[in-house]
């Protein structure tokens, strides 16, 4: 027993004395090791390729024996940097990195991101502005729609007033003995009619344009004598304002609708003396492709916007609840459809207190 307790004795001494000389030299070791700056530098590439990360650099390692540095750009412009904390790292010694401002890889990084919301912004706001404008054209359609109504029960109603006024003085004398005066209500009842008859036509003329069936029957006519028939027939029913016409001095001839084209000449005329000026001036000219029609007044109150809209279906220059002038709004919209049906244009000119309509068709 008292061997064994030697020999304990023995051991633990040896331990001792061993683990004093390791402790001893595990201590010298870290006090004079120093980093392997190549080594870090590789550990660093493989882990900014692992986070796809293209940055430039440079690696500096200082401490009190000596200084190394890896550089792989030198920075012109101010850069970020960084040092490292870690409490491995010798005595009075310093890992640091310095590196490019990455914002530009930030931002190449978010591009997709940025783009994909950036096109779902303008998507949307593309979407509210086609919203605001179905809105602002149902409103339109709307407002021309009251329009119509409001010029149709004013249209329709005065001759039928006059009628039942003209059926209701036959009935309170008697008709039998004279003769004279219910022939001048009956007259007057059959002028009232046609009214309404015309206008019934203008509708329904209306509405086989939209239908796409009109099927014109061309035919080679004299245009010239077409044209002064019309401004002697609507010469005859203004006192207030001249008509000129401006004829060349040979005829001219065109393939037409003579019954659609003479209507829809009609039409600017007529909308020349219910809205123009005091002295119309009508001017036809041709050339070997078309011949031109000018129809001119010297009054101009229209604005541009009257003037993008005056060939729309229904459309009336507003003024208020005003009916001096009749109609329903349908006649340079006939006019247009006509015109465009023979293969040629119409368009309205502004100027300096004149207005003019233009109308082109082409020859054949």
């Amino acid at each position: 027993m008292i061997i064994n307790s030697g020999e304990h004795i023995m051991l633990d001494s040896l331990n001792q004395s061993d683990f004093k000389i390791l402790t001893s030299k595990v201590i010298y070791s870290m006090t004079n090791d120093s980093l392997n700056i190549e080594t870090i530098d590789l550990l660093l590439k493989s882990e900014l390729n692992r986070k796809e990360l293209d940055l430039e650099y440079n690696l500096i390692f200082k401490s009190l024996f000596d200084s190394l540095e890896i550089r792989t750009n030198n920075f012109k412009t101010p850069f970020l940097s960084t040092r490292s904390k870690s409490t491995y790292l010798p005595i009075s010694s310093a890992l640091e990195i310095q590196f490019s401002n990455i914002t530009k890889t930030v931002l190449k990084r978010i591009l997709l991101g940025v783009f994909i919301s950036t096109v779902l912004v303008l998507g949307v706001i593309a979407c509210l502005i086609y919203l605001l404008k179905i809105i602002k054209h149902q409103k339109q359609v709307a407002e021309v729609k009251n329009d119509l109504i409001s010029n149709i029960t004013h249209e329709f109603k005065t001759p039928i007033a006059t009628i039942g006024v003209a059926l209701e003085s036959i009935k309170s004398f008697n008709a039998i003995n004279d003769k004279a005066k219910t022939k001048s209500y009956l007259d007057m009842s059959g002028e009232q009619l046609q009214k309404l008859n015309t206008m019934v036509e203008k509708l329904l003329e209306t509405a086989s344009l939209d239908s796409d069936t009109l099927e014109l029957k061309k035919e080679l006519i004299n245009i010239t004598e077409l044209i002064e028939k019309l401004v002697f027939k609507n010469r005859m029913q203004t006192n207030t304002k001249t008509l000129e016409f401006k004829d060349t001095d040979s005829e001219i001839f065109g393939s037409v609708d003579v019954f659609h084209f003479e209507n829809a000449i009609n039409n600017v005329l007529d909308n020349a003396v219910k809205y123009g000026g005091n002295d119309i001036e009508i001017h036809l000219t041709q050339n070997s492709i078309a011949f031109s029609i000018s129809i001119t007044d010297n009054e101009n109150s229209l604005t541009q916007a009257h003037k993008n809209k005056i060939f729309d279906k229904f459309y009336r220059i507003p003024k208020g609840n005003t009916h001096d002038v009749k109609g329903f709004g349908i006649g340079l919209y006939y006019t247009k459809k006509i015109i465009e049906n023979h293969g040629g244009t119409i368009t309205l000119e502004l100027g300096n207190n004149q207005k003019a309509f233009k109308i082109s068709i082409p020859n054949g």
